[in-house]
């Protein structure tokens, strides 16, 4: 009775441990794909953050102004040969 009673221990936890996984993996893909609003996203995020002290870092930097991680990148300038020493030979 007692190893019949193990071997079931050991299966509920295999299919456990084999649920969590699928599952794990279905929001991994579901983050991927980027169609939760941003601040599910984020807390996702938070949540798996290895390094609170970052986290808090991060938090702080937000609530100051100074970090917008949805902030567009400012578009590059074209510049031909090295910038003001090319339009100076140019003159």
């Amino acid at each position: 009775m007692t190893d019949l009673f193990v071997a079931g221990l050991v299966l509920l936890a295999l299919v456990t441990a084999y649920i969590a996984g699928r599952l794990h993996q279905a929001l991994i893909d579901v983050e991927r794909s980027n169609h939760l609003p941003y601040k599910v996203r984020a807390g996702m995020d938070d949540l798996s953050a290895v390094s609170t002290d970052a986290l808090l870092q991060v938090r702080d930097e937000i609530r100051q102004g100074r970090y917008d991680p949805e902030q567009p990148a400012a578009p590059r300038v074209k510049r031909s040969g090295d910038g003001a020493g090319a339009r100076a030979a140019r003159g």
